[in-house]
């Protein structure tokens, strides 16, 4: 979840008196989704988008999309696009990158084809088998990497 300033419209009136419609700030907000919302018309509804967001008093609300604007992506996000880092725990180690809201997690491993003597270990090849898995992380708990990243 990301945050948001969120902005509202009121009505002030112009240097020559007349009503004008002028967009404000109105707040910090934690963005949870977009949605869909409607208003009726006489010819029938009309749709439009909206976010969902959530304010600091635990209050849940929908405003137009329009009317939120994302700020800086959190201090994880920074870390997107890098290279892939070694994580050396006490029984294993393992390779990490970071993608947008998770980590790729990696390990590969040297894997020797046996022949088929049974009573003598002859090997007819080498090659590597990797593993690969996602795990979720979209507030970047992760950065500090456990054991140390080698």
């Amino acid at each position: 979840m990301r945050q948001v300033q969120v902005f509202k419209w009121i009505q002030e009136r112009s240097g020559d008196g007349k009503p004008q419609n002028v967009r404000i700030q109105d707040g910090m907000a934690t963005f949870h989704q977009f949605g869909a919302s409607y208003e009726e018309f006489e010819n029938g509804a009309g749709n439009y988008a909206v976010a969902i967001i959530e304010r600091a008093d635990g209050s849940v609300h929908q405003v137009g999309a329009d009317m939120i604007q994302f700020l800086a992506p959190p201090a994880a996000a920074a870390h997107i696009g890098s290279k892939w880092e070694r994580v050396n725990e006490k029984d294993a180690s393992f390779s990490r990158l970071r993608v947008p809201t998770g980590w790729l997690v990696r390990e590969v491993s040297d894997c020797a084809h046996i022949g088929n003597d049974k009573n003598e270990y002859i090997t007819t090849g080498y090659d590597w088998r990797v593993a690969l898995t996602f795990v979720p992380d979209p507030d970047g708990a992760w950065l500090a990497a456990p054991g140390g990243a080698a």
